[in-house]
């Protein structure tokens, strides 16, 4: 047997199944699918068993041909479920088998559109807010002494928050949208509700690490975490509502979200180099019960501060020079 389902801008409008071949495809009424698109030829294709067993699909001399993705094809195996046009219509078929029927999965029924009310954008909303405040009250700037409008900050930030998270979460739908991605407006804003939270998770671990690490140690490490959650970002956007979730289209993305963050940095590396701007790297925390973290020599501290000015002064003559020259 044999399942050709028709689609429409990639979703199952038709289908039917045949139990016995040749399958002959076309816009005549003698055809068994019959397809009505003036782009589809009166006889246009047929499945049929070649002499090793094997099922294909045949173009049968039509005028606009048979095309798997963008590649034309005289004929082609149907050892799996294929997707191809037939003239402009696009056209499903797959081998049904007898095998015993697989039970589904509880995480697989997830995938179907479930219908979300106002209650649950709300509460969307306010998880994402949520997440924003909690990356503002983490920040130790926001404890310190000094700090007389902590509350305003925060009230700041909430209003903001509330502004924000609807137009990028309403942005992000109209672009899936466009791009033919089946979703709702509750699909995006619970991405952004969960994506937001990895600022204040970053900063917790990076709070964690300056303790036990040494300052040129927890460089890094702030390096790699915010690779790391800016990939996860990326691919968690990207995928919103993406059925199958491929691992090539994820490590794809997760390769260009790298590409595009290693050039960013290179760039303001490069653009810091020129206009003279030391690179030291300083971070102060609280101590945690009376313990201020690995200390270093305030010497070699400030010898590093040296070379750096050091370095950024020769950069800024070389580039005093370099316009002079011009």
């Amino acid at each position: 047997m044999i399942a050709l389902r028709v689609l429409h801008n990639g979703r199952v409008v038709r289908e039917a199944v045949f139990s016995s071949l040749p399958v002959t495809i076309g816009r005549a009424a003698s055809n068994d699918l019959v397809l009505a698109d003036e782009s589809v030829s009166h006889v246009h294709a047929r499945v049929e068993r070649a002499e090793n067993g094997q099922l294909k699909l045949v173009d049968l001399d039509s005028k606009n041909g048979l095309h798997v993705g963008s590649r034309p094809a005289r004929e082609v195996a149907l050892d799996r479920r294929l997707r191809c046009r037939i003239g402009l219509t696009e056209i499903e078929l797959e081998p049904v088998s007898d095998a015993p029927t697989l039970e589904v999965q509880a995480h697989e029924w997830r995938r179907f559109e479930r219908r979300r009310t106002l209650p649950n954008l709300l509460r969307y909303l306010a998880l994402g807010v949520a997440g924003l405040l909690a990356g503002v009250v983490i920040e130790p700037s926001f404890w310190s002494p000094s700090n007389d409008t902590r509350w305003g900050t925060l009230l700041g930030a909430a209003v903001a928050a509330l502004v924000l998270l609807p137009f990028v979460g309403g942005t992000l739908f109209l672009v899936l949208k466009a791009l033919g991605r089946q979703l709702r407006m509750s699909d995006t804003m619970r991405t952004l509700s969960l994506l937001v939270w990895l600022s204040p998770v970053g900063d917790l671990l990076l709070l964690a690490a300056y303790y036990p690490l040494s300052p040129s140690a927890l460089v890094q490490v702030k390096g790699a975490t915010v690779f790391t959650l800016l990939t996860v970002a990326a691919v968690a956007l990207a995928s919103v509502r993406r059925h199958p979730r491929s691992i090539r289209f994820m490590l794809a993305w997760a390769g260009a979200a790298v590409l595009l963050m290693g050039g960013v940095r290179v760039t303001s590396a490069l653009n810091a180099r020129q206009k003279g701007e030391p690179e030291v790297d300083l971070r102060v925390q609280v101590p945690l019960a009376g313990y201020a973290g690995r200390a270093e020599s305030l010497e070699a501290y400030l010898g590093e501060v040296r070379s750096a000015a050091r370095r950024a002064e020769k950069s800024a003559e070389e580039v005093q020079a370099r316009r002079a020259g011009d």
